[in-house]
């Protein structure tokens, strides 16, 4: 079975080690950058499951990396926790409002995160296998009309 993989993304070397150390007990596979611009590249190659990110970082901020993470469509439904220091209320509104999926405050349970991690996991499979509702597709060629939600093939027109 191939591991999840989850990104944790901090210029904090002691906080990334504690993070890799309780998320590959849980059984996942981690990746790590310790600034925006190498998350940046880590998320576009390795398009990981799930990021950790905190919002200071030395090059490019987590609200940078957020709003790019969001305005890619290859990474778009990758769940975002936000993991800082920063407490005040802006700032978890902002956090929230750009995208981010959940937003921890530092100083943090190791296994908290990892519970985290799984529940935004679940609910990223639920959505990916359809579990969000009905949706339905129509796709029309000619007088050729495919409901492909309801799998039905119809003519349209006289």
């Amino acid at each position: 079975m191939v591991k999840q993989r989850i990104l944790v993304v901090d210029d904090d070397k002691e906080i990334v080690r504690l993070l890799r150390s309780y998320l590959e007990k849980a059984g996942f596979e981690v990746l790590v950058a310790y600034d925006g611009g190498t998350a940046v590249h880590t998320l576009r190659r390795d398009k990981p499951d799930l990021l950790v990110l905190d919002l200071m970082l030395p090059d490019m901020d987590g609200w940078d990396v957020t709003r790019l993470v969001r305005s890619d469509h290859q990474l778009l439904l990758t769940p975002i926790i936000m993991l800082t220091a920063r407490v005040e209320d802006t700032d978890k509104i902002v956090g929230l409002e750009l995208g981010a999926d959940d937003y921890v405050a530092k100083p943090f349970n190791p296994p908290e995160i990892v519970a985290r991690v799984r529940a935004h996991l679940r609910a990223k499979q639920r959505h990916l296998q359809g579990n969000h509702g009905p949706v339905s597709e129509v796709l029309q060629v000619g007088a050729l009309v495919l409901d492909v939600g309801k799998r039905e093939l119809t003519v349209s027109g006289g």
